[in-house]
């Protein structure tokens, strides 16, 4: 092939490609910028109905004459036994691994004895063997008492941790059993897909994705959280009216209840930690439309919450 002919076969396959995959990137492009996302964990967290989450007791606050009386007691005794009983579990596997580690050292002394009494006056011959028997014996039995403490050892954390779950669910009247916990978290985050559905088709937005997966999954940072937090006062500070005609006094107020809000979200992780299983139930995405703000600013709407004030809270996103 003449060489002249060659070089520009080359160049031309350069520029094709570098056409193909400048269109592909520029498809790409749009398809990104027509995908819509939202950041769950906030938008969970600042949902009207978590002014009624009590994050200690793991439940939601309700009329306490909605809810019989004779049902609460049933569902609270029976919650109690639950706990006798792991309780007398954790007991009971305490005592076997105290029992085995007794009986590991009593076994212990026993081949001990009958191993090593007497071994100095046998033959170097008969002494070998005698050692090698108990080498072999004390091998066997350590063995078996540590497969035992594996085995009781992840039990009883098991027991540990189911009854530590447990024992921070409250059975109280005026608050939510943890069925009704799970079903009205459940109804929260069914809401904000709702929402978010509808301001993605407005928008023509073709896919709504979460964006804040990791943080859910995120491991708790903080052990406890402070007695006093409570969403629900970031909506009931009163407003001042003499501060109305005061422009700095207002940004001011209202900068409160950003900054509340804010506290609100910065224990997030702790706040959302029994409901990790609802949450995962997200993609992740990196890129395209942020619809956050308005779907926090719908959902606030339709709880008839003071545009202000929502605004105010919208705000407290930026400052996670």
């Amino acid at each position: 092939m003449n060489p002249g002919l060659k070089l520009r076969l080359s160049v031309a396959l350069t520029v094709l490609l570098f056409a193909a995959s400048t269109v592909l990137l520029a498809q790409r492009s749009r398809d990104i910028a027509y995908v819509g996302k939202i950041n769950l964990r906030a938008v969970v967290l600042l949902h009207p109905a978590m002014t009624s989450y009590d994050v200690e007791r793991q439940a939601f606050k309700v009329d306490a004459s909605k809810v019989p009386q004779q049902q609460m007691q049933q569902k609270a005794g029976q919650h109690q036994a639950t706990l006798d009983e792991l309780t007398a579990t954790i007991k009971s596997l305490q005592g076997r691994l105290q029992e085995t580690h007794r009986n590991y050292n009593r076994q212990m002394e026993e081949l001990s004895a009958r191993y090593t009494d007497g071994v100095e006056q046998l033959a170097t011959g008969p002494a070998a063997v005698r050692k090698q028997e108990f080498r072999v014996d004390q091998s066997k039995a350590e063995a078996a008492y540590h497969a035992k403490l594996t085995a009781l050892g992840a039990q009883l954390a098991t027991a540990e941790e189911k009854y530590d779950r447990l024992s921070r669910i409250a059975y109280a009247v005026g608050f939510t059993d943890p069925d009704e916990t799970r079903k009205k978290f459940a109804a929260i985050i069914g809401e904000i897909r709702q929402y978010t559905q509808q301001i993605a088709t407005q928008k023509n937005v073709q896919v709504v994705l979460n964006t804040s997966l990791s943080s859910v999954l995120a491991r708790t940072r903080e052990s406890v959280v402070p007695p006093d937090l409570d969403y629900g006062r970031v909506f009931g500070i009163p407003f001042p009216r003499e501060i109305a005609n005061d422009s700095a006094a207002v940004g001011g107020y209202y900068g409160n209840v950003t900054s509340m809000a804010a506290n609100w979200l910065s224990h997030g992780d702790k706040i959302l930690e029994p409901f990790k299983s609802v949450m995962l139930d997200n993609d992740v995405f990196i890129g395209g439309v942020d619809l956050t703000a308005e779907v926090l600013a719908a959902i606030f709407k339709a709880y008839k919450i003071d545009p202000n004030i929502g605004n105010a809270v919208i705000q407290s996103v930026n400052l996670n």
